[in-house]
């Protein structure tokens, strides 16, 4: 499917006639944006998996002359996106920037808890981004600020993407030589025929400030509050009325705020799932001001979720509110289940597993925002529905246990570099991916049983384990180097022996049931097994079981006790317990 998905594209970009060169180097993953005189497109580096944008002018199109182009390639990576290429044909003109990661304020102020202070963090956030900007050499006018061009980083900091209008400032010029802007955003001037410079950007973000305050995409009239005041003077129809530099608009904001002065406190993102037509609501300034100052009731996207809340907080009526979520540090959820703690979630929702694999019922959940606006969650048992994103709990600073056994995951990666984690199951996923593994430092147990095939080298960064579970269809089981584990569960469905275990240097109890394995010659002798389970396997010579000392307790198929019993006659009753099982 991915081949036949990159030759489409492919067929579409040359038919589009995008320049062979950019299609060549780049994967074209989506467009962003498409008008008739224009097409965003992201993009990923073939060779390198680096992400891009382009913004792709045609032939008829007025925007981003090519004098200006050539001043903007030469400004440095910190105040704009890295200039990464450009490419021409006849058709179109293709410049390639850096892609920003991060959410664009205009979704992010939907989906978001959003308080006073945040709205002035963001401001200020801002307003320093645009400093940065006009304080470049030569200086950078933006021209297009609106909230679809604000971007909030992961680290809480603030990037304004897409210079398909900017221009190099010139001081002597009367007007500019084009007349572009996003109607209600730009500044009057912007369509006239004065020349734009810092005070054109001051008005946008004037009006972006009055949009996080009010809803509402033009000048507040009878502003009330000090923020709304700056916020107003911004706007002025005068440039010369409004505040003539970066510098006096950041002063004005830091008086405005409680904190009075500068320091920009980090933004906590939540990455969910976000829906267009929201997002162009807001563009279109719909919203209004209770979308962005919110009440303190939760609205919950999964019913079960609000009840495993309710659950937790032991408060099964009334309104929850983001002051309740603060308190929670445990969901416990199997199928359509609710469970008050972990220990019912194990001895109630385990019975689950005892149904057939083809008369299983999944829950009803499929999504995990709700999760985001819980800070001081802890524990995540969620299992049997049909999570397939978990980038909702990417920003979770306390997790220390994530138990999302039998969903719709495919990759770890949004719980990378948690250093709280210390147990964590995705058994019964389809994972394609366990890099995360390698990046969880507090890590004692980890259950990757029946999750598909992927690379397995992860396995080899983790050296002391309480439990390791790795019965699946992956490599990992080669990549058990110097490891130290109480309990290992082993058996690939290319695995035959047990060779691999030379590499361990502890193991207590040793579960290979079920599986392929059988030769385990690689036993002989070994002092730190002290429980063996081969429930299920057919195993060809069961001796190195008699030269194991410290050996307490065996189970094996009841077909072997023939071949038990024979050995039992030459080397004598043995010291370890054997359990017969069917």
């Amino acid at each position: 499917f991915k081949d036949e998905f990159q030759s489409y594209y492919d067929e579409y970009c040359y038919e589009k006639n995008f320049p062979r060169e950019l299609v060549e180097k780049y994967t074209i993953l989506k467009c962003l944006k498409h008008t008739e005189d224009c097409e965003t497109l992201l993009m990923k580096e073939r060779d390198t998996g680096k992400k891009a944008v382009a913004k792709c002018y045609a032939k008829q199109s007025f925007f981003f002359s090519q004098k200006e182009a050539e001043e903007l390639k030469n400004i440095g990576s910190n105040v704009l996106p890295s200039f990464e290429g450009e490419y021409k044909n006849q058709e179109y003109r293709c410049i390639c920037r850096e892609y920003i990661e991060g959410i664009p304020l205009d979704e992010y102020m939907i989906n978001t808890h959003i308080t006073t202070g945040l709205i002035e963090d963001i401001a200020i956030g801002l307003a320093t981004t645009m400093k940065s900007l006009h304080d470049s050499k030569p200086p950078i006018i933006h021209r297009d600020i609106k909230p679809s061009n604000i971007i909030i980083k992961e680290d809480g900091s603030v990037a304004l993407i897409d210079f398909g209008i900017s221009r190099v400032s010139k001081d002597k010029a009367a007007s500019d030589t084009f007349c572009y802007g996003t109607e209600g955003f730009a500044p009057p001037e912007q369509f006239g025929f004065m020349q734009t410079d810092v005070c054109s950007d001051i008005y946008s973000f004037g009006i972006v400030l009055s949009w996080m305050l009010t809803g509402k995409v033009e000048p507040i009239a009878n502003p009330s509050t000090k923020l709304e005041k700056v916020a107003a003077k911004c706007c002025r129809f005068s440039p010369n009325q409004r505040y003539r530099n970066d510098s006096g608009l950041i002063s004005a904001l830091n008086k405005a705020t409680r904190k009075y002065a500068l320091h920009m406190r980090k933004i906590m993102i939540a990455f969910l799932l976000f829906f267009a037509a929201v997002a162009a609501a807001v563009a279109a300034g719909v919203t209004v001001r209770k979308a962005f100052l919110q009440e303190e009731e939760v609205i919950f996207q999964e019913p079960l979720i609000e009840k495993a809340v309710r659950v937790e907080l032991d408060k099964p009526n009334g309104m929850i509110t983001y002051e309740d979520l603060d308190k929670v540090e445990e969901i416990c959820i199997q199928r359509e289940n609710v469970y008050a703690s972990e220990d019912e979630y194990y001895s109630e929702g385990g019975k689950w597993y005892a149904v057939a694999r083809e008369d299983r019922v999944f829950g009803p959940i499929t999504e995990l925002s709700d999760l985001k606006k819980m800070p001081n969650l802890k524990k995540i048992l969620i299992g049997a529905n049909h999570i397939h994103d978990i980038s909702p709990i990417k920003n979770l600073k306390n997790l220390e246990k994530v138990i999302l056994c039998d969903n719709d995951i495919e990759t770890m990666d949004p719980l990378a570099n948690k250093e709280t984690l210390i147990d964590v199951n995705f058994m019964g996923n389809n994972l394609n991916d366990i890099q995360a593994v390698s990046t969880w430092p507090s890590l004692k147990l980890l259950n990757l049983s029946e999750t598909g095939s992927y690379d397995g080298s992860p396995i080899s960064n983790l050296t002391y384990m309480e439990r390791l579970d790795i019965r699946n269809n992956s490599d990992a089981y080669q990549y058990l180097n110097n490891l130290y584990v109480s309990e290992l569960c082993m058996g690939a469905s290319n695995q035959t022996d047990l060779e691999c275990l030379k590499n361990v240097s502890h193991v207590e109890r040793l579960f290979i049931r079920w599986s392929e394995i059988k030769n385990i010659s690689a036993l002989e002798g070994r002092e730190d097994i002290v429980y063996l389970n081969m429930t299920g396997c057919t195993i060809e010579d069961l001796n190195p079981l008699f030269t194991m000392p410290n050996l307490a307790s065996v189970e094996i198929n009841v077909s072997s006790r023939e071949e038990m019993e024979n050995l039992i006659s030459i080397y004598g009753e043995p010291s370890f317990e054997i359990i017969y099982t069917q």
